[in-house]
């Protein structure tokens, strides 16, 4: 009841929009950008990094956490913003969506790449 009636009490189509946006667009675009040349191999000690498969997932996942609980925070400590209670129903919505379609999607995504690697793994034999 608090996310309804607290939290997301001030969310509206816009915020909504922009959760959505941070999780399926801006999230995966930067970490895969910061992925980039994670596939490099090191000549004699094997594969070292992420493949191709990986790095999508691990892009679509993004960096979990609650760095932006904190950062909202301490700028909320150190600035006066306006409308605050704005951001924060931002905030919580996006990571209320993230819990919801990364609970969801998890499972499914890992099995997806364990089973390019199980393919990968007999056709290099």
């Amino acid at each position: 009841m608090s996310f309804a009636d607290g939290l997301l009490g001030y969310l509206d189509w816009r915020g909504f929009g922009f959760a959505v946006l941070v999780l399926f667009v801006v999230r995966p675009v930067t970490a895969g950008l910061a992925l980039l040349g994670s596939d490099r191999h090191v000549r004699g000690q094997g594969e070292v990094g992420l493949g191709p498969r990986e790095r999508l997932v691990t892009a679509f996942f993004g960096v979990r956490g609650i760095g932006s609980v904190y950062y909202l925070a301490y700028a909320f400590g150190a600035a006066a913003f306006p409308e605050q209670s704005y951001l924060w129903s931002v905030v919580g919505a996006t990571i209320l969506l993230s819990v919801i379609v990364h609970g969801v999607l998890a499972t499914p995504a890992m099995r997806w790449v364990e089973a390019k690697r199980a393919e990968r793994a007999t056709d290099t034999v």
